[in-house]
């Protein structure tokens, strides 16, 4: 079974320490259908003047719950390819990503990763509510 190192700076490694065990979780499944061999973490937690900079939508990864960090990025930086195809990459982990777990079963729209083009950047969005579960 291949699975991709994820590769943290010194200050993503303290917020991986905080991350919801549900995110941990998600995250070692991602690292499974990662298709190269290194991972790195972009963002887990930001201030809202990081959330700002990096274009976001919400700011999921400026809460800080204390249950856990909800939010973590991985780069799509070093897949290879043209920008298309590290998004499509990309893709192809959110999708097997989000056929494993559910974010809110009761809110079945909702999506534990994406890869959609936001943000500056290639790179996988994975994320978790209160009720995130593995999917049935």
């Amino acid at each position: 079974m291949k699975i991709s190192v994820l590769i943290l700076d010194r200050r993503r490694v303290g917020e991986f320490a905080r991350l919801d065990r549900r995110l941990v979780e998600i995250t070692d499944d991602a690292l499974l259908a990662w298709p190269i061999a290194r991972c790195y973490g972009s963002s887990i937690h930001r201030t809202d003047a990081e959330n700002e900079a990096a274009g976001a939508r919400t700011r999921i990864h400026v809460v800080t719950p204390s249950s856990g960090l909800r939010a973590l990025d991985l780069s799509g930086h070093n897949i290879g390819g043209t920008v298309e195809d590290r998004w499509r990459a990309c893709g192809r982990v959110a999708a097997a990503i989000n056929r494993k777990w559910a974010y809110d079963p009761q809110r079945p729209g909702k999506k534990v990763a994406f890869a959609d083009k936001h943000g500056t950047a290639p790179h996988v969005h994975l994320q978790v509510h209160r009720n995130t579960r593995r999917a049935a």
